[in-house]
């Protein structure tokens, strides 16, 4: 089979409902990584998240996170601090929250909305901030931009930067901007480069939007059974459920039929 490389999404693929990775997940792969094959946990989530995760499993799995804005010993694609002040200072009162994420930190300007603060190990939360100074983040890696508008005040942000310089995401209530390099299509390419592998070497498995751009990439394709079904258009293999441990499922399968 030769040495293949693994694009292992974490929400709603790896982790349960419970965001939990199972004990017979990370049973088989660590068998993967014990054939030497490469594990690559890939996630929309920040750094601190995906790492404890990664810690949970076994610490030679690698770690692409912001959708690739982050890739492990490799690329950082962050935000321009300039650009995103000048978003804030023109929005203004128009606003009514953002938060800016790092590495491993979580700012507001105003408050900490729960479901953005993740976990940078079992029992610490990553640290949060409220009532910053912009300029206080110059020097730090800016890796997403969360804003909210204040009651009535939705913006056509269009009028105010050119979106298309940012992988940019309008949810009604607010926007979120990363790098427009930050995609996980562009993190496995720019890593099989660096690895001098090919696509065909890779295996990609996952359940949502932001897992197309790896499908596209040409590799084999795994979607889980949880997936909707415009997702699951670009499966060469349907596993079960994120709940009934469909990545060990897969890669177990894969492994006997390798290996027996």
């Amino acid at each position: 089979m030769g040495i293949k490389l693994f694009f292992i999404d974490l929400d709603n693929t790896l982790l349960n409902d419970k965001k939990e990775v199972s004990s017979y997940n990370k049973r088989i792969m660590i068998e993967i990584l014990n054939h030497n094959h490469q594990i690559f946990l890939t996630s929309g989530r920040p750094n601190g998240f995906v790492e404890n995760i990664r810690n949970q499993i076994d610490p030679r799995i690698n770690i692409i996170s912001y959708n690739g804005g982050y890739c492990e010993n490799m690329v950082e694609h962050t935000l321009n601090f300039d650009e995103i002040k000048f978003i804030i200072d023109k929005l203004g009162d128009k606003l009514e929250n953002y938060i800016i994420k790092t590495d491993s930190e979580i700012y507001a300007s105003k408050h900490i909305v729960e479901r953005f603060i993740f976990n940078v190990n079992k029992n610490t939360k990553a640290k949060c901030y409220e009532g910053f100074s912009v300029e206080s983040l110059k020097d730090k890696k800016i890796f997403k931009f969360i804003g909210f508008y204040a009651k009535d005040n939705k913006v056509n942000l269009d009028c105010v930067v050119n979106t298309q310089k940012f992988i940019y995401f309008d949810y009604g209530i607010g926007f979120e901007l990363l790098n427009k390099f930050a995609d996980k299509g562009c993190a496995v390419k720019e890593i099989v480069k660096h690895l001098n592998k090919s696509i065909t070497n890779c295996i990609f498995i996952g359940d949502n939007i932001n897992d197309i751009s790896m499908f596209e990439l040409g590799g084999y394709n795994v979607v889980m059974d949880n997936a909707k079904d415009e997702i699951k258009k670009y499966a060469n293999y349907v596993t079960k459920s994120n709940n009934e441990d469909g990545v060990a499922k897969f890669l177990e399968k894969m492994m006997e039929e390798t290996y027996e």
